[in-house]
């Protein structure tokens, strides 16, 4: 066996992502919407056993539980900000604050003491906190088998007991916190993106233009959407731009959407403009248990004669960005807010002529779709491992169809 190919010099560093620096703004934000967990004896046993259960996470390599729900479209975001917070973590000793943490929750457990420390928030470090807040909103969304992935603040008790409406209060402030870090975080990475680099044939900077603030919208409950399909394509180059090592999954299913088969493909961004697929042999020296910024996608066909089709998908990995944007061409930039009707969830208006030519020819692709997924349709994206995906550790990660809503048309 090869040497294996640690995954980390290609992944973003933390220059790339100033904001998330410590005492930065958005640390103070987070350190304050967590202050509440200082009030009384339940809401500190429920932080100090979040903060564990994210060390305990992070120290088994689990990464799909970081993989956080926040209702606006940006797993892409999310996934890219998961995986750097993984790696910066990675090289910390959390041995002191793991057992710190424990011998909270013992004394919180006994009946001598009814809170331990005010200033408990400020025993974490910034990436610490976010770790917590993102395993916390993970847990918050769970699968419905109609709708996909839903909110559901009480199930964040299954941590620690806390009252319902301090599950819905906090939940509800950590996916406005999200939205919001992850809106401002395509900014800084298209700063740090080598001006040439080009996604779709149109240069990144053109992309740009319609992730910046003018661009963004706000629902009621204060949720921030940036274009579900421009902060991709900002994501993409950005990879490109690394060579980040990325994982696409393509799971067959057949028209109930039951598993026939998982395909697992690596593909490796060539600095410039586009990916390349790594060859089965040097697949396996990639380590297992580094974290992998990872392309979810089903395929629905007949069970008795689908491996035509592995074909096809083969092609279009070797233009995989133009795979992504043909499924983005149809997937609606913004989303529909049930609860506020005057949200506005029409697509940014455009006059880039080499953005609607490459719109005009994606629009052609079929089976990328809800309605026709028959080649490829993108479900999710997110961070985890190899490990992780082909069941390394146990349970394989349920089949990416689980993310998409069964009734669309």
């Amino acid at each position: 066996m090869g040497v294996l190919i640690n995954l980390r010099p290609y992944l973003i560093t933390v220059s790339i992502m100033n904001f998330l620096e410590e005492n930065s703004e958005y640390h103070l934000q987070l350190a304050l919407i967590f202050s509440d967990c200082s009030k009384n004896k339940n809401r500190e046993l429920f932080f100090c056993k979040s903060i564990l259960k994210s060390i305990e996470v992070l120290q088994s390599k689990k990464f799909s539980m970081f993989d956080a729900h926040t209702t606006s479209k940006c797993c892409h975001g999310m996934a890219f900000m998961v995986k750097h917070i993984i790696i910066s973590l990675s090289k910390v000793n959390l041995k002191s604050t793991q057992e710190q943490f424990l011998l909270f929750v013992e004394q919180l457990n006994s009946d001598k003491v009814d809170c331990i420390d005010q200033n408990l928030i400020n025993k974490c470090s910034f990436h610490l906190l976010i770790l917590g807040a993102l395993l916390i909103t993970s847990i918050a969304g769970c699968v419905h088998p109609h709708k996909g992935r839903v909110t559901r603040p009480q199930e964040i008790k299954k941590i620690s007991y806390i009252s319902t409406d301090f599950s819905r209060r906090l939940v509800t402030q950590l996916q406005r916190y999200f939205s919001k870090l992850v809106a401002n975080s395509y900014q800084d990475i298209l700063q740090s993106v080598t001006k040439n680099v080009t996604v779709n044939r149109v240069n990144i900077q053109t992309w740009g233009r319609y992730v910046l603030p003018k661009y963004f919208r706000k629902c009621q409950r204060k949720i921030t959407y940036v274009s579900c399909l421009y902060s991709t394509q900002v994501i993409l180059a950005k990879l490109i731009s690394l060579k980040s090592i990325i994982g696409v999954i393509s799971d067959i299913v057949d028209e109930n959407f039951q598993l026939i088969e998982r395909r697992v493909h690596l593909l490796q961004g060539n600095g410039e403009n586009n990916f390349k697929v790594l060859p089965e042999d040097k697949r396996h020296n990639v380590d297992a248990k580094e974290p992998l910024l990872v392309f979810g996608g089903v395929t629905v066909q007949d069970p008795s004669n689908y491996k035509h089709q592995l074909k096809s998908i083969s092609k279009w990995l070797e233009d995989f960005p133009a795979l992504v944007l043909a499924n983005d061409i149809y997937y609606p930039q913004f989303p529909k807010v049930s609860n506020d009707p005057q949200f506005n969830s029409n697509p940014i208006a455009i006059n880039d002529k080499l953005i609607i030519q490459e719109f005009e020819k994606l629009s052609e692709v079929k089976g990328v779709t809800i309605s026709d997924p028959s080649l490829f349709c993108l479900a999710h994206i997110f961070t985890t491992n190899l490990a992780e995906i082909f069941g390394t550790f146990g349970e394989k990660l349920s089949c990416c169809s689980t993310h998409l809503p069964r009734n669309s048309p």
